[in-house]
Order: C-alpha cells, then structure tokens, then sequence
C-alpha cells in the first residue's frame, strides 16, 4: 500500500495474510487438527454450583460509618473462591466424605473455573472431570468450603468489631464514673460555700453592730475593744477569702453537661452492639441462596477445535505480518510510481507463463504477449520523444536498475528491436563492462568485436565499430560493444571521448539504448547514466521497495530525467492474452 509521501506504508494484517495466506492456512490446519486431538482426549463432564453473596457488612451498624461497593464484594468473593485456603479445605471436605474422594488442592484450583454475570450477585462454580460424579462432588465441596471459611470469616469480623466495642463502652464508662466523682465533689463544695455565706453574713453584722471604744475609757478596756474589732475584720478577711475560691473552683453546670454527653455516647454505642450481635446472628456467611449442583453436563469439543482455529488464525496472521515487514517487496504494476515519481509505461509478463523459448520474444516471437508489451516501451519513448518542441527532443535512453537480476538487459535488447520494428533507426550500446550481457544475448559467439574503447583510442571509426544485428521484417538494430582495447572501466565513461561517441551515434539514429550497470551496485553506473538524455527505469516484481527508494534519491543526484519505469517478471494478465497483440493482422512478409 503507498502513502501520498511517496514510501509504502507498513502492510495491514489482511493484506499480509493474504500474500502468505498458504502460511495462515498451514498455521488454521496443524492447530486446529491439535485441538481436535485435544478435544478427543479430554472429553469430560461439567458440573456448576451457583450461589448469591451479600456483603454482611451492609448492616445499619456498618453502614452508619462507611459504604461498600457490591460489585467490588463480589470480586472478591471470587478471588477468595479461586484461593489455595478454599481449594484446600475442600480437599480436606473430600477426603472425609463418605465416598472419598482424593484430590490434590492444586488440582482443584487448575480445573475449577469461577465466574459471575456482570452487575449481579450471583457466582458460578464449574469443574470438569471424566466421571460425572466427582464432577458434581468436587463442585459442591468448592462451594461448602468457600461457605466454611467465609463463615469462619465473617464470624471473626463481627467478634473483632464487638470487641471493639466493648472496649469502647468500658472506656465511657470509666469515663462517667469520673465525671460524677468531680460532680460529687462540686456539689460537696456547694454545702460548705452555704454555711461559709452564713458565717460571713453574721461576721459582717458583728462588725456592723460593733461600737467602738472612747479613747478617754480606760487604756486596757481600749486595747481589748480595738483587738476584738481586728478579729472580727480579720475573720470577714478569711471567710470572703475561702468563699471565693470555692466559687472559682466551682463549675457544676459544665460537668453536668459532660455527664450527659458521656451517657448519650455511652447509650448509642450499647445499641449499636446489641445491633450488631443480632446482624451477626442473622447474616451467617454472607451466602443468602446456594444452588449446589445436581447434574453434569459432557463438555463441548467445539469451543476447544474453534479456540485452536482462532489460535492458529491469529499465529498464522503474525508470522505473515512479521513477514510482510521484513520483506517490504512490490506486488502491483502501479506500486512504484509514487516511489519513483514517475510513470508506468509497460509491465513485462514473465516469459515462462507463454512458454516462450527465447529471451528476445520482439523479435522471434513478435505475437507473444512480452512481445507486445514491449511494443508499450517502444511506443512510449516515441510518443515522449516527440512531446514539446524541437529543443527539447531526445535520442538517447539509458535504460537502468538499481540491482541485478531485474531483467535490465532483456528490457534494453526487447525494446530496440521493438523499436526498430516500428521503424526507427535504433543502435544499443553495451555499456555495462563488467557483466557485458547485452553483447552475449545478441552475439553469442566469443569472437573479439571493435567496439567503443577501440573507437576512442582512434582505433577505428565509428561506422566500423557498429554491428548490424538482424531484426524481424527486415529491420535491423545497430550495436555497440565495448571493443578490445584496455580501459579502466570507472574513467572510460566519464571521459570526453564517450560523450562525444555517444553524441555521435545520436546524430546517426532515431533511438540509442544504452545497457547500463546496475546503478546502485557499480559506481561508475551514475556516469553511464549521465550520458544519456533520459532514464528508463526497469523494476522487477517482488523487488525490494527500499532498493527502489535509494535508486530513485540516486538518480535525483545524477539530475537526469526519468522518462518513466518497466515494470518487469509481472504475472501474465488476461487481458494480455489477445492473440498477437498490435500485431493480430501481420502482413503476409511478416508472418
């Protein structure tokens, strides 16, 4: 798939699936084949208690302080359901059954499944086994032990809590009897400060009716009036003295209402005990309806054979997906236009499909469907070589690829004889010197022939350094090797002397094909490139979509034009299988 950026986005799971769909189908058959297996050999029988909880801590004691969350209850109850205390206890219940039954707690919590409907209270226990009986057995002794240990639980929970209780009273009540001792003691006070008011009162009328002595009487009856009137003030003196102290101290009103606070506190927390010992009694284990089991169901192989389908569904989609990754290849004629930023001009069906017996199907095989798809190059470089005016018409087309094996000479070879047989002059030039495939496909023989480095050493001219290789109808294509003498083959083409060669056939023909090196495998394939007015590109089917993207960002260095891409090696189309293409009506010299 291709993004409007010009890269190929990653492959989506179906579209990888369905290129390695024969992986998927392989992956669907061998699990699906082991579930049945698995499902014959593990056929057995299915019991389900059922049982409803409620939280005995929703009573009115508990829910005067805090709120609980039934759905979270639940949740718990099936952790507590599916834990090793209640596997073990019903282990245990098994073994002192009447009919024992021995079964390891580890056992039990493999094969026990525990599941509640969403938004109720109620929880199934399920266990599968052979027999339908221990089946029904191993399910109901689940069920007795998670109601034995939450029983055992809840009763720890309730003793707990009036204990805490209890100790809270006791503290009221040591409370309260400390409160009424100061209470005791306050009122005590208030019985003193009375007879201290009436002695204070009767001092005050003492002094009030006290006369004081003439200072004229006797000396010794002076002294004795003035010191009984110092004792009567003094005594005033120490009566108001105690008498206020005992109402500072004094604060009975206070501590009556701590009293009464203390007794109401005291009073609502024995309720809440006798509350909660009557919900103690009444909510047991928090079990409020248990269905044990009765009967066993067989088991259904169906879910197991289409849980493996899916499995292997699901293996195969990841292993093609893992695959489509790490092989990013193109799979549709139009793919590479937008990494190449150009067009389609002919896709290339492979040879074998025809059972064609040669390489060259434009020249002896000219009604083959390859024949006439290179007819589609042949005329597409015609038609865009006469595009615009006569300043920006070209002659010279390299035809390049980024890597071997892309079919880049088969291309180059079809297409001028294509081309020749359309009518125009068209000469090839071998331009790759290391791998000179061109020059074999079309002269088979070893005979040493003169060539381009011979016409550059001046060795001979350019018409002598052409070959006349026969075309169909009468045609013929004009080719250039690379001749006899030595060059070092990284210079030769950056040379003026193979511009000026190359200049020179173009004046001579309507079309040069040059055969370039793999660009992206020799260096000296840029400068090869350079020689030529425009670029066509061959891309093979299931090539590497990132070789394609570095051929493209190499070409752009290089600056010459692309004048569009072959898309080669595509699968054969029906629409290709027209008998004799362009060509159906052959003239009586060309059949």
């Amino acid at each position: 798939m291709l993004t409007a950026t010009g890269t190929t986005a990653d492959p989506t799971p179906f579209s990888s699936a369905w290129r390695y769909r024969w992986i998927v189908l392989f992956c669907v058959i061998v699990l699906g084949g082991t579930g049945l297996w698995y499902a014959n050999q593990t056929q057995a029988y299915s019991a389900t208690a059922k049982i409803a909880v409620q939280d005995p801590r929703s009573s009115i004691v508990f829910d005067q302080a805090l709120r609980f969350d039934p759905e979270r209850y639940v949740a718990d109850q099936i952790e507590i359901i599916n834990s090793r205390a209640v596997a073990a206890e019903a282990s245990r219940l098994l073994a002192d059954a009447s009919s024992p039954i021995a079964v390891d707690a580890e056992i039990l919590l493999q094969n026990a499944t525990v599941t509640s409907a969403a938004a109720t209270d109620l929880i199934s226990i399920s266990y599968s086994d052979p027999d339908p009986g221990t089946a029904i057995a191993i399910t109901n002794a689940i069920a007795d032990a998670y109601q034995t240990i939450s029983r055992s639980s809840a009763e720890a929970t309730f003793a707990s809590v009036l204990a805490e209780l209890d100790a809270s009273i006791a503290d009221l009540t040591a409370e309260q009897r400390s409160i009424q001792a100061q209470l005791d003691d306050q009122r005590g006070a208030a019985v003193d400060q009375i007879a201290l008011e009436e002695s204070l009162r009767a001092a005050i009328a003492e002094v009030l009716a006290f006369e004081f002595p003439d200072p004229t009487d006797d000396a010794d009856a002076f002294a004795t009036t003035t010191a009984r009137l110092t004792e009567l003030q003094q005594r005033v003196a120490i009566l108001q003295t105690a008498l206020a102290a005992i109402q500072e101290e004094q604060d009975v009103t206070q501590l009556e209402q701590e009293l009464a606070d203390v007794r109401s506190r005291l009073t609502a927390l024995q309720l809440r005990r006798d509350q909660l010992a009557i919900d103690a009694d009444l909510a047991g284990n928090g079990v409020i309806f248990f269905s044990p089991a009765v009967t066993a169901e067989q088991s259904s192989s169906t879910l197991i054979i289409a849980l493996a389908v899916l499995s292997g569904l699901f293996i195969g989609a990841a292993i093609a997906q893992s695959l489509a990754r790490r092989r990013r290849d193109f799979h549709s004629r139009l793919e590479p236009q937008d990494i190449l930023g150009t067009s389609l001009i002919s896709d290339v069906p492979i040879f074998g499909e025809e059972r064609l017996p040669t390489a060259l199907p434009s020249r002896d095989a000219p009604m083959s469907a390859a024949a006439e798809a290179f007819r589609f190059v042949a005329t597409g470089i015609r038609l865009r070589q006469y595009e615009g005016n006569s300043e920006s018409r070209f002659s010279t087309v390299v035809v390049a690829s980024a890597t071997l094996a892309d079919g880049k000479t088969t291309v180059a070879a079809n297409t001028a004889f294509a081309a020749a047989r359309g009518g125009s002059r068209v000469a090839m030039i071998d331009a790759d010197f290391v791998n000179p495939a061109l020059t074999t496909m079309l002269l088979p023989e070893s005979t040493a022939h003169s060539g381009l480095t011979d016409v550059a050493a001046g060795e001979v001219d350019l018409n002598s350094a052409g070959i006349e290789v026969n075309s169909t109808a009468g045609q013929t294509v004009t080719l250039f090797t690379r001749g006899t003498m030595a060059e070092r083959i990284p210079d030769f083409f950056a040379t003026e002397a193979a511009v000026n060669i190359v200049r020179a056939i173009s004046k001579e023909f309507d079309l040069i094909v040059i055969d370039s090196p793999p660009v992206l495998r020799l260096a000296h394939g840029g400068s090869v490139v350079r020689l030529a007015d425009r670029v066509l590109v061959v891309v093979a089917h299931r090539s590497n979509i990132s070789l394609a993207e570095e051929l493209e960002r190499y070409l752009a260095v290089v600056g010459v034009p692309m004048l569009g891409y072959v898309y080669n090696f595509a699968p054969l189309r029906s629409e290709m299988l027209s008998r004799g293409g362009s060509v159906a009506a052959p003239s009586p010299d060309e059949s």
